[in-house]
């Protein structure tokens, strides 16, 4: 069992993997401020949106949230959508499953000026063949919810690939200025 573990180990350093949070500390600094532009006409998914959002920052991201005055970094997030579309009918042609959709627009800006903008989307599908209207509308944003999450994850992602974009050519740099005075020698 000791051995396996060490193995496991070994190749998660061996393959170099790096959590989300190393790529994101450079850019993030210390405290992040998380604003959002309020669909009006689905308000419950961009509080749901902010929660996640806020949830990411704590455990995904690995920081802390501030106020605005004294955050490092502002997360911009709008709700530019939600909708629900039919996706699936039962054998008397009433739709039995919709999907809801929300696309969401990051812009983050950070203390030292970077900025970084993203769109994305989410789906998740929910049945709507119960007879009572409230128990579709809660499954609606119950959906609408886990879109969002999903939506997240993808910006989530995005953050680490242009963080690792970012330690990729600060690298360069750096390997560039040490070449140069050797160059003038």
């Amino acid at each position: 069992m000791k051995y396996g573990i060490t193995l496991l180990a070994l190749l998660f350093i061996a393959c170099g993997y790096v959590p989300v949070a190393s790529y994101s500390d450079k850019f993030f600094g210390e405290g992040v401020y998380v604003e959002i532009t309020m669909d009006p006409q689905l308000p419950e998914a961009s509080v749901g949106a902010k929660d996640a959002i806020n949830l990411a920052v704590l455990t995904r991201f690995n920081n802390t949230l501030s106020s605005k005055q004294s955050a490092h970094s502002v997360i911009d997030v709008r709700v530019l959508s939600v909708s629900s579309t039919p996706v699936a009918y039962d054998e008397n042609g009433f739709i039995s499953h919709y999907r809801a959709t929300v696309n969401l627009s990051f812009k983050v800006q950070n203390i030292n000026g970077a900025t970084m903008s993203a769109s994305t989307s989410g789906y998740y599908d929910y049945p709507a063949s119960s007879t009572s209207a409230l128990l579709i509308e809660e499954a609606k944003l119950g959906a609408v919810s886990n879109a969002t999450i999903q939506a997240l994850d993808k910006f989530i992602s995005q953050m680490a690939y242009y963080g690792a974009q970012q330690e990729q050519k600060q690298t360069q740099k750096q390997e560039e200025a040490q070449d140069l005075p050797s160059t003038k020698k």
